[in-house]
């Protein structure tokens, strides 16, 4: 528990006077530095500590070690960072006639922080038009990106398996699996979801080289859906950070989000996220949005992880049963388990029984849970 009120204290971007009494306060107490450096790497907040180093060294010594393995792990996210920010840019370019919604940390990098460096990202994340998502996609595939997911759905049933299911198209990547895009059509996953993407699109603000960004409320909405949905499986402190400090900066006006009539479910996932920044940062939101929740620890989020999500077997009867109440569910069945020879083609042109080789695949993927893609 001292170690994750250090973390919280570090973990921050706006600083006031209240929040250096809090940091020093924190220190005052034994630090466990080799338990600091661990969870700040699996939380993604490596930046953020990084960035208050100097501030921390006023208060406690910090060993040689933690700073110079820090200041390594904060060198390899810039590098990334400025290359994932350089790509977003060149996506806007590639398609001038499509509006691209930045999400996620690079929305995040180019207008919050105003730094490119302080917001760790994995990959790229934007938003297109629904109507627009496969074309973008193919514009991609043409300038560079490459997919596993090269010759389209097996049926159509799985097509309106995926798009029932899915909130982003089958994910792209550059290099040798270097880094990858997610190139989303909902706004979220659930009941009024396309409202949800149009009022995105209508209130987003321009960010620059062509590209937008949410406004603030919706961004926030966006956030705290993603950190509440993610709970049950895993979730990262940045994740938290990230809504803590659009609560402080952005000037969030709670009557605007009122009017965007949110989906009951969509609030209450909101609500939860809402309570969660007031419990871990004392951040105070208005009482309408508050809900009572027990949290537990920051390592606890992590182990939600390793705990809630379904494995294995359990995870294929879990996804077996939720198809049966579709009524593609049969042909869906049979495609999977028998994919037309062309789509086979296609993805193992130079194997000789490629209906074995995927079979394999499936079994790898779905039954040992092993991260197989279809051409390995």
């Amino acid at each position: 528990m001292i170690t994750d009120n250090q973390l919280l204290s570090l973990s921050k971007f706006y600083f006031s006077k209240q929040d250096e009494e809090v940091l020093q306060n924190s220190f005052a107490m034994p630090v466990n530095w080799k338990l600091l450096y661990q969870m700040t790497v699996q939380h993604g907040v490596v930046p953020q500590v990084f960035r208050q180093l100097s501030r921390l060294k006023q208060i406690v010594g910090v060993p040689e070690w933690f700073e110079k393995d820090l200041a390594q792990q904060a060198y390899k996210i810039a590098i990334l960072n400025q290359t994932l920010l350089s790509e977003v840019k060149e996506m806007a370019s590639m398609v001038p006639s499509t509006r691209i919604i930045a999400l996620k940390g690079a929305a995040l990098n180019l207008s919050l922080y105003k730094d490119e460096l302080l917001r760790s990202m994995g990959d790229i994340d934007v938003m297109v038009p629904y109507a627009d998502a496969e074309q973008v996609r193919e514009c991609f595939l043409r300038h560079g990106w490459k997919s596993d997911f090269v010759d389209g759905y097996r049926s159509k049933a799985h097509r309106q398996e995926f798009e029932r299911t899915q909130k982003s198209l089958p994910y792209i990547y550059k290099g040798d699996y270097a880094y990858f895009a997610d190139l989303h059509w909902k706004f979220y996953n659930g009941p009024d979801d396309e409202r949800m993407a149009q009022l995105a699109f209508q209130t987003a603000i321009p960010l620059s080289d062509g590209l937008l960004r949410m406004s603030n409320e919706m961004m926030l909405i966006h956030l705290s859906i993603n950190f509440a949905k993610d709970w049950r499986n895993g979730v990262r402190l940045r994740s938290l950070c990230d809504i803590r400090e659009l609560l402080l900066a952005a000037s969030i006006k709670w009557e605007v989000i009122d009017s965007y009539r949110l989906p009951e479910k969509v609030m209450d996932w909101c609500c939860f996220t809402w309570s969660a920044v007031e419990a871990y940062f004392g951040v105070k939101v208005p009482a309408p949005y508050r809900c009572k929740h027990r949290l537990g620890t920051l390592s606890n989020m992590l182990r939600n992880k390793r705990s809630g999500a379904k494995k294995g077997v359990k995870a294929l009867l879990h996804k077996l049963k939720e198809l049966s109440k579709q009524p593609y569910f049969v042909r869906y069945i049979w495609r999977s388990i028998v994919p037309a020879s062309s789509w086979l083609k296609h993805h193992y042109p130079t194997v000789k029984m490629p209906l074995l080789r995927y079979w394999r695949y499936l079994l790898k993927r779905y039954v040992l849970q092993q991260p197989i893609r279809y051409c390995d």
